[in-house]
C-alpha cells in the first residue's frame, strides 16, 4: 500500500452521496424520512381539506386533528352523490357516521386514533415507521430519474414491503406492499407532490394503485392554526348532557 505524501491532500470518493448513503441503516434511512417532514411532533393541530379522485369518482375530504388533550380527530369524506362518511372521536366518544342510512354508531377512541392518525400528511412517516418495525437495506436503485435508497420491510403481522427513498432529500417516493394472495398485484403507494407549510415539509398528492384501479388524493389546503372546541362535537345522538350543576 502506498502512502500520501506529506501535506497531500486523498482523492475524494468517486460518488460522496452513494459513499455516504452505503454507511447508512435502515433504521436511519427511516428516521432520516420522518425528520425530512420537519418538527411535525409539535404541531398541535392540523386542518387537511382535498380530494380524492378513484373509479367511484371524486369525493373531498376533511381531516381535523388536536393533539393537544384530550386527543381528537375527526375524518370527513363527502361522497360522489354528496352522502358523509364521518370517522371522529373527541376524547369522551368516538362515532362513525354511515353514508347509507346517515346512522351513528359507537366506536373507542383508541380505535379511531389508531386507524385515523396516519391520514394526516403531518403523521403519514411515523404511521410508516410504526407499521413495519422489521427493516433491512436493500440496493441503491434509479426511481424517477432519482437516486434512491431501498428498504425491504415487514409488518408485525409478516406482510412484506419495498420502499423506495429520495437519496438527496430523504423523503419518501414510493411503497409497494405485497399482497398475501399468490399472484395479486402489489399495492403501490406514490408520493408525488409535497408542499411546504411553515417548518414542515408534507405529502399533498398521493396516488394508491392495486392492479388498474388507481385513486389520487390531493390536499388542496393544509393549515396548523388552533381549531375551535366546536369543530369537534360529537352527533348529536352521541352528545352528553349537560350538568346544569357543573
Amino acid at each position: 500500500m502506498l502512502a500520501a505524501s506529506p501535506g497531500a491532500l486523498a482523492d475524494p470518493p468517486a460518488n460522496t452521496a452513494e459513499t455516504e448513503a452505503s454507511a447508512r441503516s435502515a433504521s436511519q434511512v427511516m428516521q432520516r424520512a420522518v425528520d425530512a417532514v420537519g418538527p411535525a411532533s409539535s404541531v398541535k393541530f392540523v386542518r387537511a381539506e382535498g380530494t380524492i379522485e378513484g373509479p367511484d369518482g371524486r369525493s373531498t375530504i376533511e381531516l381535523l386533528s388536536s393533539t393537544a388533550k384530550p386527543t381528537r380527530l375527526i375524518i370527513r369524506q363527502r361522497l360522489t352523490d354528496g352522502r358523509v362518511l364521518e370517522t371522529g372521536c373527541n376524547g369522551d366518544v368516538a362515532w362513525m357516521r354511515g353514508p347509507r342510512d346517515d346512522t351513528v354508531q359507537p366506536l373507542e377512541c383508541s380505535a379511531v386514533i389508531a386507524t385515523g392518525a396516519g391520514l394526516l400528511p403531518t403523521r403519514m412517516m411515523f404511521a410508516l415507521a410504526d407499521r413495519f418495525p422489521i427493516r433491512s437495506m436493500g440496493p441503491r436503485e434509479m426511481r424517477d430519474g432519482k437516486a434512491c435508497e431501498r428498504l425491504e420491510l415487514e409488518d408485525r403481522d409478516g406482510a412484506h414491503a419495498s420502499a423506495w427513498f429520495d437519496a438527496a432529500s430523504g423523503r419518501l417516493l414510493e411503497i409497494r406492499t405485497q399482497d398475501r394472495k399468490p399472484g395479486a398485484p402489489p399495492s403501490i403507494l406514490r408520493i408525488e407532490a409535497w408542499t411546504t407549510v411553515g417548518q414542515l415539509t408534507l405529502p399533498t398528492t398521493i396516488s394508491a394503485r392495486k392492479g388498474d384501479a388507481v385513486t389520487r388524493s390531493t390536499f388542496t389546503r393544509i393549515g396548523v392554526d388552533p381549531i375551535p372546541d366546536a369543530d369537534f362535537a360529537p352527533p348529536k345522538e352521541l352528545a352528553k348532557p349537560v350538568d346544569p350543576g357543573a
